[in-house]
C-alpha cells in the first residue's frame, strides 16, 4: 500500500497474503477477507508504526514467557536434583538399617548356638548338682526329724514357783 490508495473506496475487497516462518514445506498462508472502511485507509508509516508496536510487544512478551519457562525449567530441575539427594540418603540408611538388622539376627543366632551347646555340655552337671542338692536337703530334714524324736519333749512347762 501507497499514500496513492488513500482515496480507495469502502466497498472495495482486498485479499490479504500472510506469509509465516513455518513455509519451508511449501505451504502458504493466505488471508482473504473484506474490509470495509468508512474513510480511508491509514497511511503506510502509521501502519508500520502499529504493527512495529505490536510486535515489539509480542516479543517482549515471548521473552518474559521464555524466562518464567526458564525459571520454572531450573526449579523443576532443582527439584529433581533434591530428590535425587533424597533418596539416595534414603538408600544409605536403608542398607545401614538392613546391615544393622542382619548383625543383630546373625548374633542372635550366635547366641542361642552357644547356649545350647553350654546346656548341652553342663546341662546334665547341672541337673545331677540340682538332685544332690536335693539329697542333701532331704537328708538335712530326716536328720532334724530324728534330733527331735531323741530329744525329751518339752511340752510341759516349767513349775510355778510362787
Amino acid at each position: 500500500m501507497t499514500n496513492a490508495n488513500a482515496g480507495i473506496a469502502a466497498d472495495e475487497t482486498y485479499s490479504v497474503t500472510l506469509s509465516f516462518p513455518f513455509q519451508e514445506m511449501g505451504a502458504s498462508a493466505q488471508l482473504s477477507s473484506i474490509i470495509a472502511h468508512g474513510d480511508a485507509m491509514p497511511p503506510d508509516d502509521l501502519t508500520d508504526a502499529k504493527l512495529a508496536a505490536a510486535e515489539a510487544r509480542t516479543d517482549t512478551k515471548i521473552v518474559r514467557l521464555e524466562g518464567k519457562i526458564d525459571t520454572l525449567a531450573a526449579t523443576i530441575t532443582g527439584q529433581f536434583a533434591s530428590l535425587t539427594r533424597e533418596l539416595d540418603r534414603t538408600r544409605d540408611e536403608t542398607r545401614d538399617s538392613r546391615l544393622i538388622l542382619m548383625a543383630t539376627i546373625i548374633g542372635s543366632a550366635l547366641s542361642l548356638a552357644v547356649l545350647f551347646v553350654a546346656l548341652w555340655t553342663y546341662g546334665d552337671a547341672l541337673f545331677g548338682r540340682g538332685m544332690n542338692v536335693r539329697d542333701v536337703v532331704q537328708a538335712v530334714v530326716k536328720e532334724q526329724q530324728i534330733q527331735q524324736q531323741q530329744l525329751p519333749s518339752r511340752t510341759t512347762a516349767p513349775p510355778n514357783t510362787r
